[in-house]
């Protein structure tokens, strides 16, 4: 509904793929009883929308045989119809405030559209606050297992550096190991690889127990054992 056809023929171009409708002002209230939903936004210095007119044409929407009695309005059977929510964007308003006393209708001003608006907003930043909450645990979670994945490489590196070691202390004393049989070699082999084992027994459970806990200790333990049993440069 506006004044000007100009203007809708302007909305029109702009949306062209919006059916857009046009009724001069003269039938405002016909398109009112058809309508769910009213939006008010006009330059007129006073209220549009009266109380007794809307009362009218709310009886007549809801009448069996209403009808419209406007110039140029169809008319219309409105008696499974319900309210007609009337949304007052002007200022100052177009809709009288004593429209939201007749029944049917549903009003709602800048005002209303404001509190709404803050509601929203302040339920958004709540809902802000527990997502940051989360993101931060789950954050908190991933890089403590970053940390953790350290942990398994550097257990194997410490085997087998101990390995390592263990065979080149036996091929340094194999010439004084050659007048033992191969059973007595199969001994001082159990015996070299329980010895080393024990050693790293250790170390290997301190790893193992800041991987299981997830502490953020679990990089310092790793760093620890990487110099003293000198792993970086394997």
């Amino acid at each position: 509904v506006n004044r000007s056809p100009a203007r809708v023929e302007g909305l029109r171009a702009q949306f062209p793929e919006m059916e857009i409708a046009f009724r001069p002002m003269e039938e405002m209230w016909g398109a009112i009883r058809g309508a769910d939903v009213v939006y008010a936004s006009t330059a007129a210095e006073t209220p549009i929308i009266r109380p007794a007119e809307l009362a009218q044409a709310m009886q007549d929407r809801m009448s069996e045989d209403g009808h419209d009695n406007h110039a140029n309005a169809p008319a219309r059977a409105h008696k499974d119809k319900g309210g007609v929510h009337f949304v007052d964007i002007s200022v100052p308003r177009n809709i009288h405030p004593g429209c939201a006393s007749v029944e049917g209708a549903f009003c709602y001003n800048m005002d209303d559209l404001t509190s709404v608006v803050q509601r929203n907003t302040a339920k958004r930043r709540r809902e802000m606050v527990l997502a940051e909450a989360i993101l931060k645990e789950e954050q908190d979670k991933f890089r403590l297992w970053q940390q953790s994945l350290g942990a398994i490489p550097t257990i194997a590196k410490l085997q087998e550096r101990g390995e390592s070691l263990r065979q080149t202390e036996m091929l340094k004393a194999a010439k004084k190991l050659t007048a033992l049989s191969d059973r007595d070699l199969e001994v001082v082999e159990r015996v070299t690889r329980g010895i080393v084992a024990k050693l790293l027994h250790g170390p290997m459970h301190h790893l193992r127990n800041q991987q299981k806990k997830g502490g953020g200790d679990t990089r310092t333990a790793i760093r620890q054992v990487q110099e003293a049993f000198q792993l970086g440069s394997q």
